[in-house]
């Protein structure tokens, strides 16, 4: 028994030796416990969402071999049955983004049945399964763009903490380094004197600190006022400054407007063929170009566009075809006075000393073009179409004391597109 007693007294010892050690690493082994128990919990809720689409999948495609078995046949060895089921294999694995296998099975079924695609979708069930996932999707998809639009609206240059960041590294400072303070100021430079709102709205797509920025309540009000005046202010069909720069109309001041004005006029009869007469088909352009401080120029020229625009592109332009003069805008009516630029051309300075000399009475003194026009839109696009509502010309002779007023009849008139002019806004002259 002291053999015994000897034996056994040692490993008690280490027992009690194990246990302290035990006891002694107890937190880091509890620590490791709840790891392992939470990862349990993720793993075992992935596997059930696994099984649930598994269900969900087997699911439908017992209810596609129903629907084949009642509307392609019941035997299972028809090439028809076969090319169905080939068909269905090819949506799933399409829908679970295998495109390589899906393209397989497609290419297999219509080997079987070339036709088999629109033999399926006569197919009442499918077309009403397939009806409930467009429906689904659909309402997803609205769902998600609601979303997208509410977070855009809601999102303003306070609440957003960091402009935008760099993509990669660069040695210099980066844009974001900026303050907000400097950058909606950069901002002002880009729409300008000219207000290019097109370049503004481009900026907003580079990222969202610059989306917030671009939609900055401080440049679109001092956009509106620019247009309407510095007494303008926020309406109740108008809640924000962008929404009446976008629903209210008014004029563009990065581009022309511009017409293409035809008409057939007889010739002279040939003295050596009476019973050949001939007729010219005339062809010219009106442009008419606006600015933010009342100014408007109108050009009548049968050159061409591309090579006519760079010559109205200033207020002081000059030329000849172009008047000038002012223009008011009262809702969406746009009434103008102009007069003929006085500069002569040494030849019609001769003239006119001639005239002078000659008592002509028909000499031209002065001559004031009187316009209406109402601003209206082109399919989608607002505020880019001038209608002729009034045209009028008064003359004054050099022999008279009362001028010549004429009417023209608009009825003939086209109305004026506008075309956007990248020239007009290559350069800034000073801030919004």
């Amino acid at each position: 028994m002291e053999n015994v007693g000897n034996v056994i007294s040692p490993l008690s010892s280490e027992e009690e030796g194990e246990e302290d050690e035990e006891s002694s690493s107890s937190s880091p082994a509890a620590g490791l416990e709840r790891q392992l128990s939470s990862f349990r919990q993720e793993w075992k809720a992935e596997l059930s969402s696994k099984e649930e689409g598994a269900n969900g999948s087997s699911k439908r495609r017992s209810r596609r071999r129903t629907i084949s078995s009642s509307s392609l046949g019941d035997g299972s060895s028809t090439a028809e049955d076969k090319a169905y089921g080939l068909f269905m294999q090819g949506v799933d694995a399409e829908r679970d983004g295998q495109m390589f296998e899906a393209i397989k099975y497609y290419r297999q079924a219509v080997q079987l049945v070339p036709d088999i695609e629109s033999k399926i979708q006569s197919i009442s069930g499918f077309d009403d399964y397939s009806s409930e996932v467009s429906e689904e999707s659909a309402e997803e998809a609205d769902d998600d763009v609601e979303d997208v639009l509410s977070q855009l609206e809601a999102m303003t240059i306070s609440n957003i903490r960091y402009t935008c960041q760099k993509q990669s590294y660069q040695q210099g400072k980066h844009i974001s380094c900026l303050p907000i303070e400097l950058l909606i100021l950069v901002f002002r430079w880009v729409v300008a004197s000219h207000l290019d709102l097109k370049s503004l709205e481009s900026l907003a797509t580079v990222c969202r600190g610059f989306y917030a920025c671009a939609r900055d309540q401080q440049i679109w009000r001092l956009v509106c006022q620019r247009i309407w005046g510095h007494g303008t202010c926020l309406m109740k069909d108008y809640p924000s400054w962008r929404q009446m720069y976008l629903e209210r109309p008014h004029l563009r001041f990065d581009g022309v407007y511009i017409c293409r004005i035809t008409y057939v006029r007889q010739g002279e009869q040939s003295y050596i063929d009476a019973s050949y007469n001939t007729w010219f088909l005339v062809e010219y352009y009106r442009f008419i170009r606006v600015f933010a401080d009342g100014s408007i120029i109108m050009l009548t020229s049968p050159g061409e566009p591309k090579d006519v625009i760079s010559s109205i592109r200033l207020k002081s332009a000059t030329g000849e075809g172009i008047v000038k003069g002012h223009y008011r805008l009262v809702g969406n009516m746009l009434s103008a006075v102009l007069q003929r630029a006085p500069e002569e051309t040494p030849y019609q300075r001769y003239k006119r000393k001639t005239d002078r000399n000659n008592n002509n009475p028909s000499r031209i003194k002065d001559q004031t073009f009187r316009l209406e026009m109402e601003v209206s839109g082109t399919g989608r696009c607002n505020n880019t179409k001038l209608e002729w509502k009034h045209y009028s010309c008064e003359t004054s002779y050099s022999s008279s004391v009362v001028p010549s007023v004429s009417e023209f009849d608009i009825s003939s008139f086209r109305p004026l597109v506008f075309s956007r002019v990248k020239s007009y806004t290559r350069t800034a002259v000073c801030p919004l």
